[in-house]
């Protein structure tokens, strides 16, 4: 007579711990797909499969924004488009073209000047309770505009100088608060910053104005 499994027994999923490899099996026609599709681009098989990883998770990141941001975004892309006049060779590294990026700027504020919705500009936030925040960086469009894009021009500034620190601060989170969600969060995030620097040729000794 065969004896019964007891509940929660037989062999157990294995998992990595952040920084341990990780082994997983593959179907051998995916496997040469991958390959194949690796050599196309003379990159290693781990390169290609990482590479098609963060798509993937890009694209899931891409259908849960708001819908509004992904319209601008749209918006905004197509103006760079319509600037470089599509793949023009003529425009090949435009975002280092002092003509070609200025003209950009200039398109982007036409656009976003003609979707500035009428009225007071009034602020939907509630004011600070502490009056050490009385300094509320949300105070005006102006201060609030700033500060936003202060944020994003040093997360892309420290993105290649941070990225061993969040990679540690990830697996921290993971470890101690067993949110293996919000630490892969914030390595998504560095890789898209890190991924933004070398897409917009920034050097580590120059980086963006701030």
């Amino acid at each position: 007579m065969a004896r019964k499994r007891a509940p929660g027994g037989g062999r157990k999923p294995k998992g990595s711990a952040p920084g341990e490899p990780l082994t997983i099996r593959m179907p051998p026609d995916l496997r040469a797909e991958l390959e194949r599709a690796a050599k196309k681009r003379g990159r290693y098989l781990s390169e290609e499969i990482l590479g098609r990883l963060r798509l993937s998770l890009a694209k899931q990141r891409e259908e849960q924004r708001d819908p509004v941001v992904r319209a601008l975004c749209y918006l905004i892309s197509e103006t760079a488009n319509s600037v470089r006049k599509g793949d023009n060779p003529l425009s090949k590294g435009w975002q280092r073209n002092p003509f070609l990026f200025r003209a950009f700027k200039i398109g982007v504020t036409a656009v976003l000047d003609a979707l500035d919705p009428p009225g007071e500009a009034r602020n939907p936030f509630p004011p600070p309770q502490s009056a050490a925040l009385s300094d509320d960086y949300s105070a005006t469009p102006e201060t609030l505009g700033r500060a936003a894009a202060n944020n994003v021009l040093f997360a892309l500034q420290r993105s290649s100088e941070m990225k061993e620190k969040w990679r540690f601060l990830a697996a921290r989170i993971a470890e101690t608060a067993q949110s293996a969600e919000l630490g892969a969060l914030i390595e998504e995030l560095d890789y898209a910053m890190s991924d933004a620097r070398r897409d917009l040729g920034i050097d580590k000794s120059r980086g963006p104005k701030t």
